[in-house]
């Protein structure tokens, strides 16, 4: 028939967020990582394999679509460069990359951030996070964001169809309510 069908106009309108740690495996290197030797571990970024295979395909699926895909990372901005390469080396589709620009923020509450700016830039439009961790998306689900963690995300485009209707608009709260 040619026209679009409801998955297809509700891609279109939907913020995919996707957890840099979902996406690349630095877990070979976890031991600098506790050492607290930031610039060592970072050091091994072109050499992370993918981590997740079924949320990058999710990640290129939904950008085929026309979803928005936003990277989020607790990474220090300093990786930015970094991070861009190997997203592009991997080619996994990113409309935007969000990091972490202060002193360590936990975990859930930079994920929140990252959600509400992605909703702020693009206002009313259903947002959908994976993230590496299943507390920070249970964390995130009890801010009243829809989240999974990427582990239970399948190889699946029927599932990912699904997924898209359980992305919701977010409600962004001004300042002073």
């Amino acid at each position: 028939r040619g026209g679009l069908c409801r998955t297809d106009v509700r891609l279109m309108t939907t913020t995919l967020i996707i957890d840099m740690d979902a996406l690349a495996d630095l877990s070979p290197w976890e031991s600098l990582a506790h050492a607290k030797q930031w610039d060592e571990f970072f050091e091994h970024i072109p050499d992370a394999p993918l981590r997740d295979a079924p949320v990058v395909a999710l990640a290129r699926w939904a950008s085929a679509h026309g979803a928005r895909v936003v990277i989020s990372s607790r990474w220090d901005e300093r990786h930015r460069a970094a991070a861009t390469a190997w997203l592009s080396e991997h080619n996994v589709p990113s409309n935007a990359i969000y990091m972490r620009r202060s002193a360590n923020p936990d975990a859930p509450s930079l994920a929140h951030r990252h959600a509400i700016t992605a909703s702020k830039r693009h206002m009313g439009t259903p947002v959908l996070v994976v993230h590496n961790s299943g507390e920070v998306a249970t964390a995130l689900r009890s801010r009243d964001v829809r989240a999974l963690p990427a582990d239970r995300i399948t190889d699946d485009p029927a599932m990912w169809e699904r997924l898209i209707t359980y992305a919701k608009p977010l409600t962004v709260k001004k300042k002073g309510n």
